[in-house]
């Protein structure tokens, strides 16, 4: 069974942030199908007696993913006074799931709370010194030249990060849109998870955008948008992103060391380390993976004290909870080691979860833990949770898993066992994971969910090793 991890909702989150509709009216569309619509309007308003621009926007996907429908509403409410955000209020619903966002923005950090399903979670977000905070990337544009670029940062409400983006006005360029001919301004958004071009008419209107895999975002009325989407042919999220590799990986779980060589991104910021090595080679980059194994027999307090800040609560993770604690109690039991406990949070998660794709959010471990069911990313939150609170160091990972032909975006933990990172996968009845699983990042879930999405990327298989 695939367990894509959710990047492309991160991906929708971000779009919709970006302010391309200003009052007006978006449909999104995947591979030609609308999947759904943004809209945002500006009002002035005060906020702390002061004047403001007030913008309300929402976003609305419908999809398949893993061949079960999900259905996503986001709602956000800025106030931005001179073209910097002073406070946000942000709302993803999902299957009956809510996870709500407030930030503060301050002149040296962003104060945030974070609700969704479980206890409150706050943190404070330094303010970067190399670009500034904005509501919109678009805004640059109020200064920016053709042929100039401008670092800024716009906080993703659904990891609770900021994230960095690069604008660049390329200058005037021909679109076709809807079959006709348009003089344009194209402006590139780059940011980790995928880039972003824009097209402006000479009124500053968008004329279209297209955005990683294929998304486009096309102006319409706002009866167009509100139009009911038809529930035939509604593309799988997860089958629209996966990746085919050059040849196919035979008996995947048998795979001990895995080379691919892969091009169309920039990898630089994906993890090298125990559980891969990663060099660029030209054009391209080589990653071998190369799953650390697992060494019995080193106590979980001589691991606790060599990783300390890798048992602690963070966001969406309360490992320091009274329920989290007496859970990890009962399920370790009498086991002193690494190994040991490790078998037995990894079973007890592996049997406790059912498949739930059509939960969107980004979930507290205590709300999984009460409903028992998710995706691969609520797998790795329980399972990581649970870890932390038994004292085992342990961190998320998502990247990709190779499987039925295809990698598909995916999420697991790392464990430390004393002396590397080992690889837990409670999606599956082996705990390990394999040199198929490729990593994008870690940490965690304001660093692990937030990673280089590989659109138009190619991968090509070296060698397997068995």
């Amino acid at each position: 069974m695939k367990h894509p991890k959710n990047i492309l909702l991160a991906i929708f989150v971000s779009l919709s942030a970006l302010g391309f509709s200003r009052d007006n009216w978006l449909g999104l569309y995947l591979n030609g199908q609308k999947i759904g619509f943004s809209s945002s309007v500006n009002t002035p308003d005060k906020i702390g007696g002061q004047p403001c621009v007030r913008t309300d926007t929402r976003t609305f996907l419908s999809a398949n993913l893993m061949g079960s429908l999900m259905t996503i509403d986001m709602a956000s409410t800025s106030y931005v006074i001179s073209g910097r955000p002073v406070l946000m209020l942000f709302s993803m619903t999902s299957s009956g799931r809510t996870q709500k966002l407030e930030a503060r923005f301050g002149s040296k950090q962003i104060d945030v709370a974070i609700l969704g399903g479980g206890p409150a979670t706050k943190k404070a977000i330094p303010v970067p010194k190399d670009g500034p905070v904005v509501d919109d990337p678009v805004f640059a544009l109020n200064s920016l030249k053709p042929g100039k670029k401008s670092v800024l940062y716009v906080l993703d409400p659904l990891t609770a990060s900021l994230v960095k983006n690069t604008v660049a006005n390329k200058g005037a360029e021909d679109v076709i849109v809807a079959g006709k001919r348009s003089r344009a301004t194209r402006v590139d958004i780059e940011e980790v998870r995928g880039s972003t071009k824009v097209y402006f008419d000479r009124n500053g209107k968008i004329l279209v955008a297209y955005g990683p895999m294929g998304i486009e975002m096309r102006p319409m009325t706002k009866a167009q948008a509100l139009a009911k989407i038809g529930l035939t042919k509604r593309p799988d999220l997860a089958s629209a992103s996966a990746i085919k590799p050059d040849r196919p990986i035979n008996n995947p779980s048998q795979v001990v060391q895995l080379t691919l060589r892969i091009t169309g991104r920039d990898l630089s910021s994906i993890p090298s380390g125990d559980h891969q090595t990663v060099k660029k080679d030209g054009e391209a980059w080589i990653v071998t993976v190369h799953p650390a194994e697992t060494v019995t027999g080193v106590p979980i307090e001589e691991a606790r004290t060599q990783k300390p800040e890798w048992t602690k609560p963070s966001m969406n993770m309360p490992s320091d909870s009274n329920l989290f604690r007496k859970k990890a109690r009962e399920i370790v039991g009498s086991a002193t080691t690494v190994d040991a406990a490790a078998a037995k949070i990894h079973r007890y998660v592996h049997e406790l979860m059912s498949t739930n794709p059509g939960i969107g959010v980004i979930r507290n471990a205590e709300e999984i833990l009460k409903t028992k069911e998710g995706v691969c990313r609520d797998h790795a939150i329980l399972a990581c949770t649970l870890f932390r609170a038994a004292g085992i160091p342990a961190r998320l990972a998502s990247g990709l898993v190779y499987q039925d032909g295809f990698f598909y975006y995916h999420a697991w933990i790392e464990a430390w066992n004393g002396g590397k990172w080992i690889g837990v996968d409670s999606t599956r009845p082996e705990r390990g994971v394999t040199a198929t699983h490729l990593k994008l990042a870690e940490g965690n879930v304001d660093d692990a969910f937030v990673f280089t999405f590989l659109e138009n990327s190619r991968i090509s298989v070296l060698n397997i090793n068995r």
